[in-house]
C-alpha cells in the first residue's frame, strides 16, 4: 500500500480554502501578549513569565492566543457553576441559568452576524429593530426568576440549601484544583470591567 501526504504549511493568505476559510496569520511575540498572559493565572506579574521576548514562532494563530485563552477562562468557570447547579438538584435553576448564558451568547453572536451586510438574516426569526431589546428584556426577566428560585420568593417551595451555596475560595480551590484558578480570574476581570464603567 502506498501512502501519499498531499498535506501542506499553513501559510497566511494561502489560496487553498474557499474564502471564509483561507488562513490568516500574525505573529506575535511573548512580550506583545505578556500582559494578556498573566492576567490569566491568579498573582503572577510579566516578570513571573519565563523569556518574555522570546518569539512566538507559528505557535499563534488567527491573530491572537487571546481568543483560545479567554474560552478556557469561561468554559473552566463554567465547569465550577453547572457541578454545583448539578449539586443543586434543582431543574428550575439549571433552566434558568442556562437560558440566561444561552441568551448572552446569542446576542453577542447576533451582533457580530449582523455586523456584515452580507449575511443574511434568514438566521434569525425575531427581527432586527427589536432583537437586541427583546432578549435584554429576557435575560433581566431571568435574572428575576433565578432571584425568586434562590430565594423561594415565588412560594413553589424553601430556598435552597445553603450548604448546597457554599463557595468559599478554599473550598473551591480543594474541590476545583484545575478551574478554581480560572473563576477567580474571571471575577477579577469582571470586577475590572465594572469599576472602569463605575468610574
Amino acid at each position: 500500500m502506498k501512502i501519499i501526504d498531499l498535506s501542506i504549511p499553513i501559510e497566511s493568505d494561502l489560496p487553498s480554502d474557499p474564502e471564509i476559510q483561507i488562513p490568516r496569520i500574525q505573529y506575535c511575540n511573548h512580550k506583545d501578549t505578556a500582559e494578556q498572559m498573566a492576567g490569566f493565572f491568579q498573582g503572577c506579574t510579566v516578570d513571573d513569565l519565563p523569556e518574555g521576548n522570546t518569539a512566538t514562532g507559528g505557535s499563534v494563530y488567527r491573530g491572537s492566543v487571546l481568543p483560545t485563552m479567554y474560552k478556557k477562562l469561561i468554559e473552566n468557570s463554567l465547569d465550577i457553576l453547572y457541578d454545583k447547579l448539578q449539586e443543586s438538584k434543582d431543574k428550575q435553576l439549571v433552566v434558568g441559568v442556562s437560558n440566561y448564558l444561552m441568551l448572552a451568547v446569542y446576542k453577542m453572536f447576533r451582533q457580530m452576524y449582523e455586523a456584515s451586510p452580507k449575511n443574511i438574516s434568514g438566521m434569525f426569526r425575531v427581527g432586527s429593530a427589536r432583537w437586541n431589546s427583546s432578549a435584554d428584556a429576557a435575560m433581566h426577566m431571568a435574572e428575576g426568576d433565578l432571584a425568586a428560585t434562590l430565594t423561594g420568593e415565588d412560594g413553589t417551595k424553601d430556598s435552597l440549601e445553603p450548604a448546597t451555596l457554599a463557595l468559599s475560595t478554599d473550598q473551591l480551590a480543594r474541590d476545583y484544583p484545575r478551574h478554581a484558578t480560572s473563576l477567580m480570574n474571571l471575577i477579577k476581570n469582571s470586577e475590572e470591567v465594572i469599576r472602569k464603567h463605575n468610574a
